[in-house]
């Protein structure tokens, strides 16, 4: 599959989140998908921020050259408005790195805390829901964002938010991102237990390529 996986190439200060989380799931995650091995890019931080950016979009840039990416994925630590890795990757950079190797249904996954976080009912105005709305603006009409509404696990926290590209109107026209996304699968539903099972086998690498009503059946709805 044609995509890219991202993240940081060390722990942080006194963490073990890089070799505990970060990378082997990463690792894991290209691997289920089939992405080359040298789309797995680990930035480095012990740059200053502006390099960081440089590295992280610039790996997207270099990398995009032929076919469109399916699938881009960010693994890392994450907050409402930012990656605080990487805060020089705003949803605005990003989407327009994105935008420019032309990915019209590109699937992005951030497996990274709290950046679908927002508005309470909807995320609306977090991270995850900027970069949607920004990649509408630059021509990835039909992508998908997923990404984290609290802290936890890099890929088992099932508190999990969808934000949807909505195309074009009727009259063909640019419909500028929307408002907020909606749960994969609401906590304290029928599915949750499920769900949260469902994260800890493959589904937790499966699921951003899988429509909501897929994962649905999945679970047994």
């Amino acid at each position: 599959m044609r995509g890219i996986v991202v993240l940081p190439d060390r722990d942080s200060a006194g963490k073990a989140d890089h070799r505990g989380a970060f990378e082997p799931e990463a690792r894991a995650f290209a691997k289920h998908h089939g992405i080359a091995a040298d789309h797995v890019v680990e930035v480095d931080l012990s740059a200053d921020q502006g390099a960081r950016a440089a590295q992280f979009l610039g790996a997207i840039r270099d990398r995009g050259k032929g076919p469109a990416f399916e699938l881009v994925a960010f693994f890392g630590h994450g907050l409402r408005g930012n990656l605080p890795q990487f805060r020089q990757v705003t949803a605005s950079r990003l989407a327009g790195v994105l935008g420019s190797v032309k990915m019209p249904g590109v699937h992005v996954a951030l497996y990274a805390c709290s950046t679908a976080a927002g508005a309470p009912l909807t995320g609306d105005g977090g991270y995850a829901d900027g970069l949607r709305d920004a990649l509408q603006r630059t021509g990835s009409i039909l992508c998908t964002v997923d990404g984290h509404t609290s802290a936890g696990h890099a890929s088992y926290n099932p508190n999990l938010r969808r934000f949807i590209g909505l195309g074009t109107n009727d009259a063909g026209a640019l419909v500028h991102g929307g408002t907020g996304g909606d749960w994969i699968v609401a906590p304290r539903s029928a599915l949750w237990k499920r769900w949260v099972a469902w994260l800890r086998t493959d589904g937790r690498f499966r699921f951003p390529l899988l429509s909501v009503d897929a994962i649905h059946a999945e679970l047994g709805q």
